[in-house]
């Protein structure tokens, strides 16, 4: 006669471990063969001030004022074991009791596992999954198959989970009770709802359109082939699925539908072809400066982009009419790379000359000085464009009316020091979003920099004689295997302009497909060939 214990627990959470969850309620109930003996054990277990966390009450629905005063594990612990001792264990989802009885035993030093105490352990769960051929399935979707009433579970109870446990694993040792294929849907079926593909974008520049939206196996039928949308039936009903051979499924990590590929089961997000377009339009342009263009662009809903124009009605009243310029055919060419399209029209603001106080020696390691320098600054050029006759300004000096462009070199010099920018901050008395802006502003300068002396640097060549300097340094790299550290140099090789500062090239020579082991096993090679050498040398010497 084989005697089973069916266990289950309820808890604070999900893991023992690290959130220190500790059990709240449980139950073992005691089957000779197939029929209950009548013993049960069965507690609410005090966590000893560990509060049930939000999901983990949703499940149970047990109040922490309803554990205050109940026995602690350690008071019932020995009952537990007298109880489960030399018999075959039985639980659903076996691997988080056992992990959280087990550190509920070892809170109170004892010094077996549930394992060692009892002479079987059997997971119903596994048993379920190998029955029905699934990855994975619940204790009421199992239940269901058996046409096992659950009405009654509401809310998870020990009591009543191990008693469907029971339940259920007889039937599953039945070979003569037939389950049923799927399990019977719980919830109200909602009718089926259209969900159409992203339409394809035409590009209005190229006149290509772009669809995304297709399987992205290579090795599918239907790699490239786009997905099509919803049809319907003859009655005007909504099909399921789609127009061809994918589905839409639900992600409950993404919270979005996936499409589906029928032929190999490959799932991938569905894209929205003209945010992709203008994605790749904007990286693409990433790092190409920004030059200054006609402002007269007319872009509907946006009023600053309208340049005006008045129709005199008298000698007296010159603004007579207000009308608005059409928009200007030469809005997106920049006034460094179309520079025949614009021409120059005096200043918008002068240069001037301004004195700064500044403190520092006159000669190297010499005391601080009271100094006045005078500097010069540019001012703002006025540019008219040919084709529509707006202006526009452009300021020669890029630090103007730029806050604090004082502290600009400093501020530049710390970040390529790696300075921390909460130090900068506290250092310039300057809030994160100044030194954020001055950042920007650097790398708008260095784009503006790179971009100028990429395109003279063929005359640059061809005029002059350039003078060179090269520099290589040496990084080592340890590999991330811990078990077999081994520097790996990187060589790093650049080339500049002395004139200009400006960088022609700077390489990286590292190879990510190397192999330390391959590395070891050449080196072995070179070293024994080399030996031999040594001692065919030394052989023909004597």
């Amino acid at each position: 006669m084989a005697k089973y214990v069916f266990l289950d627990t309820e808890t604070t959470g999900l893991d023992p471990h690290k959130g220190n969850h500790r059990i709240i309620d449980l139950a073992c109930v005691e089957y000779e063969d197939s029929t209950p003996t009548g013993h049960v054990f069965n507690l609410k277990i005090n966590p000893e001030g560990k509060k049930s966390v939000k999901s983990a009450f949703r499940v149970h629905g047990i109040l922490d004022e309803e554990l205050e005063g109940k026995p602690t594990f350690s008071d019932i612990h020995q009952q537990f074991i007298e109880f489960i001792k030399d018999r075959h264990l039985v639980i659903f989802n076996a691997a988080f009791d056992l992990r959280f009885l087990n550190a509920e035993l070892n809170r109170v030093n004892y010094p077996s596992t549930v394992s060692d105490i009892c002479a079987e352990v059997t997971c119903a769960m596994e048993l379920a999954k190998s029955k029905f051929g699934v990855r994975k399935i619940s204790q009421d979707a199992a239940c269901l198959r058996y046409n096992i009433d659950i009405s009654s579970r509401t809310k998870h109870s020990a009591l009543l989970d191990a008693s469907l446990c029971a339940e259920l694993f007889f039937k599953l040792l039945d070979d003569s009770v037939e389950p049923l294929e799927s399990t019977p849907q719980q919830n109200k079926h909602t009718p089926t709802k259209a969900i159409s593909i992203p339409r394809a974008f035409k590009n209005k520049e190229t006149g290509l359109y772009t669809q995304l939206n297709f399987c992205k196996n290579p090795e599918c039928k239907n790699f490239g082939v786009v997905a099509k949308n919803p049809t319907y039936k003859a009655n005007g009903e909504l099909k399921r699925g789609l127009g061809n051979e994918y589905k839409l499924t639900w992600s409950d990590d993404k919270s979005e539908h996936l499409l589906t590929c029928k032929l190999c089961g490959h799932s991938t997000t569905m894209i929205h072809n003209r945010c992709f377009e203008l994605e790749v339009k904007r990286l693409s342009t990433i790092y190409e400066p920004v030059e200054p263009t006609c402002q007269n662009k007319a872009i509907p809903g946006q009023p600053k982009t309208f340049r005006p124009y008045y129709i005199p009605t008298s000698p007296e009243n010159r603004r007579g009419i207000k009308k608005f310029k059409p928009r200007c055919k030469n809005r997106d060419k920049g006034i460094y790379t179309h520079p025949e399209l614009y021409k120059l029209d005096g200043k918008a603001q002068p240069d001037r000359i301004i004195e700064r106080v500044v403190k520092k020696p006159t000669r190297k390691g010499g005391k601080p000085v009271t100094q006045i320098i005078k500097e010069e600054k540019l001012g703002s050029q006025l540019l008219t464009c040919h084709a529509c006759n707006s202006k526009l300004t452009v300021k020669l000096n890029p630090a103007n009316r730029h806050y604090r462009d004082a502290d600009n070199v400093k501020i530049f010099k710390e970040l390529m020091n790696k300075d921390i920018l909460n130090r900068m901050m506290e250092k310039h008395e300057l809030g994160a979003k100044v030194i954020y802006d001055k950042i920007n502003f650097f790398y708008e300068q260095a784009l503006a920099f790179d971009h100028y002396h990429s395109q003279m640097i063929d005359h640059a060549v061809a005029t002059r004689t350039l003078s060179l300097s090269s520099d290589r340094q040496f990084y080592l790299s340890n590999w991330g295997d811990h078990n077999m550290p081994k520097p790996t140099p990187i060589v790093n090789t650049s080339t500049v302009d002395n004139h200009s500062g400006f960088v022609f090239v700077s390489d990286v020579n590292f190879d990510f497909t190397s192999d330390y082991q391959e590395i070891n096993k050449e080196h072995r090679e070179k070293k024994s060939r080399k030996s031999s050498l040594i001692t065919d040398a030394t052989r023909n010497t004597y």
